[in-house]
């Protein structure tokens, strides 16, 4: 859940990222869905697999709190090749939306003992991006990478929670297919995501993640496998 593209943190991405991310109208339907995920206080816990072997989880959890959703992701990766650690990440995140706009983004992230502290402030007209205390304006239409539901995968630009940088992304498909999830067949809606962000994607009929699957830089196959 580079990596909720090519670096070692985004092997946990999604909202996701997941994460962050789903923009994050990704697993995203539409404003009435969200009130629905906030009002039950739903969440999704998905599995972070490398070829097949867990390494990590990827929470999304959903609150509903003034009329505003609530989103907060959590995200630990601990590699190991022989019990030698190889790579760890964590990563905490909340976000908060009203009527299917980002109105702040708050993360901290430890990337194999590199730190990041991420802010976004809706300032009126623009999005203020705050990333290890520099200051810079960005586009209201820009959203987080955590990707936790489907009105997020679209093209456009992406602010990767992690490290606050700012990607262009280009997005196809959007066809139904039939996938495992869960033991249980479902079918999805699939996309393919391109750019300074890389990722196939899978939605459910509620707009929500239910599937990420990536290469790794070393060739690797990634997935996000929902629990």
């Amino acid at each position: 859940m580079r990596a909720m593209a090519v670096r070692g943190a985004m092997i946990v991405l999604l909202a996701l990222s997941v994460t962050t991310a789903f923009q994050m109208n990704w697993f995203f339907v539409t404003a009435s869905a969200a009130r629905t995920e906030g009002s039950a206080n739903e969440g999704r816990v998905f599995a972070i697999q490398r070829n097949g072997e867990d390494i990590g989880r990827h929470e999304v959890r959903f609150e509903r709190v003034d009329g505003r959703l609530n989103v907060r992701i959590n995200v630990s990766v601990d590699y190991r090749i022989l019990f030698i650690p190889v790579y760890r990440f964590r990563h905490e995140a909340h976000e908060i939306w009203d009527g299917g706009a980002l109105k702040a983004l708050q993360a901290t992230t430890d990337d194999n003992g590199e730190s990041f502290d991420v802010a976004v402030k809706s300032q009126g007209e623009v999005l203020t991006l705050h990333v290890n205390g520099e200051e810079t304006d960005i586009e209201t239409s820009v959203v987080p990478s955590s990707l936790w539901r489907q009105v997020m995968a679209r093209t456009g630009q992406m602010i990767d929670p992690a490290d606050g940088e700012v990607m262009q992304v280009e997005v196809e498909g959007g066809e139904w297919r039939e996938i495992l999830v869960r033991g249980e067949t479902i079918r999805a809606r699939h996309y393919v995501m391109t750019g300074g962000l890389e990722r196939e994607l899978w939605y459910d009929s509620k707009g929500l993640l239910v599937k990420v699957q990536f290469a790794g830089e070393d060739g690797s196959d990634l997935q996000f496998r929902l629990l």
